[in-house]
């Protein structure tokens, strides 16, 4: 029988909660964020509390279909239970720490399609759709436990601890089922993913450009990784690791893609290696939306959106932008095996 909180890695069960209250540090704040793909059915969601703290929260979310439709959703609202944050479009529940989470999104969201945004910059203010989300996921891999993503001058160490609660990072791999429903149409929805949970003051600045990538195959292998690089192209961080059973087993990164500014991001390959296996991965982006960014730390926004960050600045594939983020999801290839997960890059 595995042990109670087999898959938390040593954090406490508190840890995979909001915190009840605000922290002392004003600039500490949490994000909830989850990629789970259907490849199946061609369906990505990105269900993403980007800012938690103190009782509010704000959500940016989205729904990627394979006719190019994507929909995409901002609110803001109040919370009372640390179990389950979220606002009045969004809640993320958890049902059981490091194990079980239930999703539920309801409300309208603004369409900015693939090929729009693939012809450059698209605006706020989308024709509207009432979207419905309802999913119960399942972790496939113990949590791992990283520090927090920011920028060289402001890399911390290992997440520090407070009694309970932490700050600091972590990620799991899983699984989801479920429906999804925009306007009067309605899809069963079973896919994998990452969800990660952060919880820090963030400050990106210096970082130049990043990876991101993970994926999951029906013979329970997995893998994950990060990379981030300084404006000198130099990676200040770079983990990763293969999933054996549930457990993580750290990996080197050897290669992963940089991001290209073009509508489809070519056949790319990922190596990562343990001292056991050196595993080349061939990764093909099936869905993918753009965020213009400006750059890290110093990000250009609308004013009605300024509260949203990067996310405020609208869609699409700004070739003018000094950085963008492509948030996707993929298709793998792994010794013939065939899996799914998410991608995202920028640059």
């Amino acid at each position: 029988m595995e042990a109670e909180n087999d898959f938390s890695s040593g954090l406490p069960a508190q840890c995979d909660y909001a915190l009840p209250q605000a922290h002392s540090n004003p600039l500490v704040y949490e994000t909830f964020n989850t990629f789970i793909y259907d490849g199946e059915r061609n369906i990505g969601l990105n269900p993403n509390l980007i800012h938690v703290r103190g009782g509010e929260a704000r959500e940016r979310s989205a729904i990627l279909l394979g006719d190019g439709r994507q929909y995409f959703s901002m609110s803001t609202g109040r919370y009372t239970d640390p179990r389950a944050p979220g606002d009045d479009t969004y809640v993320y529940r958890c049902l059981e720490p490091f194990k079980r989470w239930r999703y539920s999104w309801n409300g309208m969201a603004e369409l900015a399609s693939f090929q729009d945004q693939s012809q450059g910059h698209v605006s706020h203010g989308g024709e509207q759709a009432r979207v419905s989300v309802e999913l119960v996921a399942e972790a496939v891999s113990e949590a791992w436990v990283m520090p927090l993503s920011t920028g060289p001058a402001f890399q911390l160490g290992e997440p520090e601890f407070e009694g309970d609660s932490y700050l600091g990072k972590y990620e799991q791999l899983l699984r989801a089922d479920g429906r999804v429903s925009v306007n009067d149409e309605s899809w069963e929805f079973s896919g994998s993913g990452v969800r990660g949970h952060v919880r820090g003051a963030r400050d990106t600045a210096g970082m130049a450009f990043h990876s991101w990538i993970c994926g999951i195959f029906p013979s329970g292998r997995g893998f994950n990784l990060k990379q981030l690089h300084d404006e000198a192209g130099n990676p200040y961080f770079s983990q990763a690791y293969l999933l054996d059973g549930h457990k993580a087993v750290r990996a080197k990164i050897l290669q992963t893609p940089d991001l290209v500014r073009v509508p489809q991001q070519p056949e790319y390959e990922v190596v990562l290696q343990t001292p056991a296996e050196t595993a080349r991965i061939r990764g093909f982006n099936k869905l993918t939306s753009w965020v213009p960014i400006g750059e890290w730390g110093g990000i250009f926004k609308t004013p009605d959106h300024a509260a949203y960050g990067i996310f405020g600045n609208g869609y699409g594939l700004v070739q003018e932008a000094r950085m963008i983020m492509s948030q996707g999801f993929a298709r793998f290839e792994w010794d013939g095996e065939e899996g799914y997960g998410m991608c995202e890059l920028s640059g």
